[in-house]
């Protein structure tokens, strides 16, 4: 019987392949005297898992994690959900500190410090607090070396040095370098609705965060209740968007025409630490020095 092409080419090239097959699966490679015999069964060899007790033990971990507190490396900065990290002071009730060491050229000054508005009160900002500590604290300066308020200077000018005729100094503004404190925020943009719940209409306009009555308030029940302590109130306020400039304002000193409405288009960040009176000593002797703008030659959070 002849066999067609299809049946030739069969036994010609599978056949003998086919054949070959089982001496290649039944190959074992050559063991040396010393090495151990091979596992016939490697399957014996290994434990059996009971999948159900792993799956237990998982669970059980899973629940003692979400159990715990979070580590302070799990909480950052966020800018969308106006967050602040524990640096921050978001986690914390107490006003935060911030200083500012002033020198005059060379010569220093002395040392400025505020309290800024705590984190549970109801005009707290968080965005514009969360940019002004980074500020201060210079943490984004390896990434931005001007990032800071390290060396930069207030606005001077002979003709508002205060010298007993009249003349008076109602506010020191800083510029700052333009530079944000937030990675992800623009220059001058608002991005918190909370201002709006926050604000204060006065004459002429309206500013925002603490009342200026407030902070009057919170003065006299902490270092006392009379006419001297009152005129110590001095504001720190920045712009109602995200800059880098803030301000230092003398609302009680100032005469009463003017009073709040120095305060207009800003947002009240805190206010001068007059515990022991040094702060606003070297305030006035910002004001009423004539050798050259005053520059913050240290800053930082406490």
């Amino acid at each position: 019987m002849l066999l067609n092409e299809k049946q030739h080419y069969r036994r010609k090239y599978w056949l003998p392949f086919l054949s070959l097959i089982p001496s290649v699966l039944s190959f074992q490679p050559c063991q040396s005297l010393s090495s151990p015999p091979l596992i016939s069964n490697a399957r014996s060899a290994v434990p059996p898992v009971n999948n159900n007790v792993g799956h237990c033990n998982y669970r059980k971990l899973n629940e003692s994690r979400r159990n715990q507190p979070p580590s302070s490396s799990s909480l950052h900065t966020t800018v969308n959900d106006n967050t602040v990290s524990p640096d921050d002071t978001s986690s914390t009730t107490s006003p935060t500190k911030v200083y500012f060491d002033i020198a005059i050229n060379t010569t220093p000054l002395g040392r400025l410090t505020f309290l800024l508005t705590p984190p549970s009160h109801p005009s707290h900002l968080p965005l514009h607090t969360a940019n002004f500590l980074s500020l201060a604290s210079s943490q984004r300066r390896s990434i931005d070396p001007k990032a800071t308020y390290r060396g930069c200077t207030f606005q001077y000018s002979p003709s508002t040095i205060e010298d007993g005729s009249m003349r008076y100094r109602w506010g020191h503004v800083c510029e700052g370098y333009g530079r944000s404190g937030l990675a992800s925020a623009k220059s001058g943009e608002v991005g918190s609705d909370r201002l709006q719940e926050c604000k204060h209409n006065v004459f002429g306009g309206m500013y925002y965060g603490m009342a200026y009555q407030e902070v009057l308030r919170r003065i006299q029940s902490e270092w006392g209740d009379d006419d001297d302590v009152e005129k110590e109130a001095v504001l720190m306020t920045v712009p109602n968007g995200i800059s880098s400039k803030f301000s230092i304002v003398r609302v009680s000193e100032s005469p009463k025409e003017w009073g709040e409405r120095l305060l207009i288009n800003s947002v009240v960040l805190g206010y001068l630490d007059c515990g022991d009176g040094s702060s606003l000593d070297v305030l006035r002797g910002m004001a009423r020095q004539r050798v050259g703008p005053p520059k913050i030659v240290d800053c930082g959070v406490i």
